[in-house]
C-alpha cells in the first residue's frame, strides 16, 4: 500500500507531518468549523456563539491552537524525528502549519446552518454533508 494523499481530520495532528515525510498532498475535512474567522469562536474555547463580528473570536482560535501545540510539541517533535523530519522549532509557528500552508479544508456542514464567513481563505469550503446516497449492504438485509 502507498498512500497517494491524506485525507484526515484537523484534530489529529500527525497529519501534516506524516504528508511532508511521504511528499504527498494532505485534505482536511470536518463536521466543525475549524479555521480561524471573526464570524464565530473556536469550538473549544467556550466562547458563546451570539458575539458579533469580532477580533475576539478570531484571537479564540490562534489561544486554543497555540495551547493545543505547546502541550503536543515535544511529543509531535519526537514523532517528526521518527519520520527522519527536522523539528519544528519555536518561532517557526508549530501551532498554525495547516494555515500557514492553506492545506484544502472541506467543511463537513450546510452553508444553511453556518454560512461561509467573508475572511475565510480560498482553500477552504463549505461542502454539506457526506454520506452514500445508494442504499448501504447493512440496511438491504435488514
Amino acid at each position: 500500500f502507498v498512500a497517494s494523499a491524506i485525507i484526515s481530520n484537523p484534530v489529529t495532528y500527525a497529519h501534516i507531518h506524516c504528508a511532508e515525510a511521504l511528499g504527498v498532498p494532505l485534505h482536511l475535512m470536518f463536521p466543525q468549523p475549524w479555521v480561524p474567522t471573526k464570524a464565530f469562536p473556536h469550538p473549544l474555547s467556550c466562547l458563546p456563539y451570539d458575539a458579533p463580528w469580532s477580533a475576539a473570536n478570531l484571537v479564540s482560535y490562534t489561544t486554543v491552537d497555540r495551547l493545543m501545540w505547546m502541550s503536543m510539541e515535544p511529543c509531535i517533535n519526537s514523532f517528526r524525528r521518527q519520520l527522519r523530519l527536522e523539528p519544528v522549532r519555536l518561532g517557526e509557528g508549530g501551532w498554525n502549519l495547516v494555515n500557514d500552508n492553506c492545506v484544502p479544508f472541506a467543511c463537513m456542514f450546510s452553508p444553511a446552518v453556518v454560512p461561509r464567513p467573508k475572511d475565510w481563505p480560498s482553500h477552504v469550503d463549505i461542502v454539506g454533508d457526506v454520506r452514500d446516497s445508494g442504499p448501504s449492504e447493512h440496511r438491504r438485509r435488514h
